[in-house]
């Protein structure tokens, strides 16, 4: 096989590869982008909080993500909660912190997201969590944000 004949395979090869790498991610950018059925967004002074959910019903078979992104304004800092006891109902099968960064409004982004595993079917809730946040100029004074429970329904196979 020549020289030439060998590099124009590569080239066939890679060209389309390369077009779908261009491609991708063109969901929610500070979701990664996975799509999310349920964005409920609570805002409170210079947090913002977002729960999102990929689905409100799921089968006793299938993973929910849950993913809890907070938005902090500068001269802040946020607490991300702690979710082990909130989610009793569920299993947490992975947790995966997805960073820092700054949005077009240079708040600083904070997001964990949750694969969570039903273990019986019926209707649950995905709790209310509490953010707590910091002035960085009064550290001794905390504030919270509270969200609201979101229900889901665990289905059989059947």
């Amino acid at each position: 096989m020549t020289k030439t004949r060998i590099q124009t395979i590569c080239i066939a090869l890679l060209v389309p590869l390369a077009l779908g790498l261009i491609g991708c991610d063109k969901g929610n950018p500070s979701s990664g982008g996975k799509t999310f059925a349920i964005d409920r967004e609570f805002p409170r002074g210079p947090l913002t909080v977002h729960v999102r959910v990929d689905s409100n019903s799921v089968s006793i078979a299938q993973l929910l993500t849950v993913e809890l992104e907070a938005a902090i304004q500068p001269g802040y800092t946020v607490k991300m909660p702690p979710v082990d006891k909130l989610l009793q109902q569920f299993g947490i099968v992975d947790r995966d912190a997805l960073g820092e960064k700054l949005d077009k409004d240079m708040r600083t982004v904070k997001t964990v997201r949750y694969e969570l595993e039903p273990f019986l079917t019926g209707t649950y809730d995905i709790p209310a969590f509490e953010f707590q946040f910091f002035d960085v100029n009064e550290p001794d004074k905390t504030y919270t944000l509270q969200t609201e429970p979101i229900p889901v329904e665990v289905t059989s196979l059947l």
